[in-house]
Formats: structure tokens, C-alpha cells, sequence
């Protein structure tokens, strides 16, 4: 495919492809941008004119939440802050959210709940790993209440719930190895503005979380119950894993050597493992080690 050159005033024009402006629904007032390689080529890429942001608070009530949310979400609100009073509520608002596949959490504290929802064709690998993540998070407490509770079909309830955002995180992972793979295999920029070796690291990364996500359902499995000591070791490691998860979004290298530290302390800890559940939390520290040593590679 070829374009040939104009010259109009002191400016040089070249149109752009049709199939191209379709495929990613480019029109008047969007934006293009391009990149000058090293070996000569041009990388060009567009960007929809950003819309207005649209943002709404609510208060949590058991009662009227889903039903309150849901009309915010259909109503298109970009951003929704959900003021909460206990942790039991923000847990009960992470179930409710797995079901929901282009919103996330961007902000959390004790008192409220920041919400991004989304457009879905603006999904990106960025945003792909950050709903993995979320739904890691989700699966460790729902393996916390697997083993707290004596009741078995409470139990066995709790692990297909398990399985089933695990199913969820694995959509994600694969939308966000179709991404990348099509970001390299077209020569073109996502929205995101990132290095090309950022996008690598997001897969990998992605990966790590999906096998950590793999050995939460197979633990879930091995073992009835936690002695107090299993319960604080499994909360620091997926403390861990969300400190070390914020470093690697945030490429901050000076923050992984406190984090590389910490991971290596449980790792001997556990070095002695003679059981398959604390042999898989050493696993779990490798994989979260792996993540860690991705941080500060792209700049």
C-alpha cells in the first residue's frame, strides 16, 4: 500500500488508508501520532477525541447498592466513588465488580472506593493487567474464607466461585496476549503511550499473576484448615504481591529493593517446606520475585 506525496504551501501531505481510519474508528478532530524510528520507518497511530468525564458519588447501602451502581454504569458515569464504613463492605463490593469485565479499581482506602468504568474498545494490556490483578486479589480472600468456615457445602460453594473468577482472570490474561501480539504484529501504538518493551513486560508479568491465580485453586485444595501461623504467612504474601504489583505499575526500581528483601525473608522461611501447601507459597514468592525483577526495565 502506497501514498503518494503533496505539496500544498509549504506543507507536505499524505493521505491516510480508508480500511485504516475504519478499523479504528478514527474521524474528524482525532488525533494522529507518529514516531520516528531509527532505521528510518514511521510508526503512526490514532487516538479518539477524548470525551467529557463524567463522574458520581454514592454512599454503600446493602440494600440499594447493585441496583444503585448498575443504573450509574448504564448511565456511562466514568468514574463512581463508593463511600464504604468497613472492610466487609468494600469485600462484598470486590465480589459484586468480578462480574462487570470493563470496570476497575483505582483507588482504595478505608473510607471509600474510586471506580473507573470504562469503554470496552478501550481495553488495553495496561488495563487488562490491572483487572488480573484485582481479580488475584479477590481469589486470595475467597481462599481466607475457604478455609475459615466449617461448613462444607459453604465450602465447596466458595471453591467453584473460586474457579469461576479464576475462568475470568484467564479472559483477561488472553485478551492482553491478543493485544500485544496484534500491537507488534501491525507496527502500531495502543492509546497507552508506552515503550514497546513495556508491553512485553505487562505479558510476562500477566503471566506470573495467572500461575500465582492457578496455585491459589490448587492450595484451596490440599489443605482444610490454617493454624495461625499459615494464616499470617499467607497475608503477608499476597501483601507482598500487591506492593510488588504497584512497584512494577509504577516502574519504580528504588521501591523493589525493600520488596526483594521482604520476599527473600519468607523465602527462608518456608526453604524448609515438607508441606504441599507451604511448598506452593514458595512458589507463589518466585513468581512474585519474577515480577519485581520486571520492574524498571522499560524507562
Amino acid at each position: 500500500m502506497e501514498r503518494k506525496i503533496q505539496k500544498i504551501s509549504n506543507s507536505y501531505l499524505a493521505t491516510l488508508p480508508k480500511e485504516w481510519i475504519k478499523t479504528y474508528k478514527l474521524g474528524k478532530g482525532d488525533k494522529i501520532y507518529y514516531t520516528l524510528l531509527s532505521d528510518g520507518m514511521l510508526l503512526v497511530s490514532g487516538q479518539k477525541k477524548t470525551k467529557k468525564t463524567f463522574q458520581k458519588e454514592l454512599n454503600y447501602s446493602e440494600d440499594t447498592f447493585e441496583r444503585a451502581f448498575f443504573r450509574l454504569y448504564l448511565l456511562g458515569y466514568d468514574f463512581i466513588k463508593i463511600r464504604i464504613k468497613n472492610s466487609n463492605q468494600a469485600r462484598k463490593i470486590h465480589e459484586y465488580l468480578e462480574k462487570f469485565i470493563n470496570v476497575e479499581i483505582i483507588e482504595e482506602d478505608a473510607r471509600y472506593l474510586n471506580i473507573n468504568n470504562y469503554d470496552i474498545d478501550t481495553l488495553t494490556p495496561k488495563k487488562c493487567f490491572r483487572r488480573i490483578f484485582f481479580l488475584t486479589g479477590n481469589m486470595h480472600e475467597k481462599l481466607k474464607e475457604i478455609y475459615s468456615t466449617k461448613d462444607n457445602a459453604e465450602k465447596e460453594m466458595l471453591k467453584r466461585h473460586l474457579k469461576e473468577t479464576d475462568k475470568r482472570l484467564s479472559g483477561f490474561y488472553f485478551i492482553l496476549v491478543r493485544d500485544v501480539r496484534k500491537h507488534f504484529s501491525n507496527r502500531t501504538f495502543l492509546n497507552e503511550e508506552e515503550p514497546l518493551v513495556r508491553y512485553m513486560d505487562f505479558r510476562m508479568a500477566a503471566e506470573k499473576l495467572e500461575r500465582i491465580a492457578d496455585l491459589i485453586i490448587y492450595v484451596s485444595q490440599v489443605k482444610e484448615k490454617l493454624n495461625d501461623d499459615e494464616s499470617k504467612m499467607l497475608d503477608k504474601i499476597f501483601a507482598l504481591n500487591k506492593d510488588a504489583v504497584f512497584a512494577f505499575l509504577k516502574n519504580d526500581f528504588l521501591a523493589t529493593e525493600e520488596l526483594n528483601k521482604k520476599a527473600n525473608k519468607m523465602i527462608e522461611e518456608l526453604s524448609d517446606a515438607r508441606s504441599v501447601f507451604r511448598y506452593n507459597l514458595l512458589e507463589i514468592l518466585n513468581y512474585i520475585k519474577d515480577i519485581l525483577n520486571l520492574v524498571g526495565g522499560a524507562l
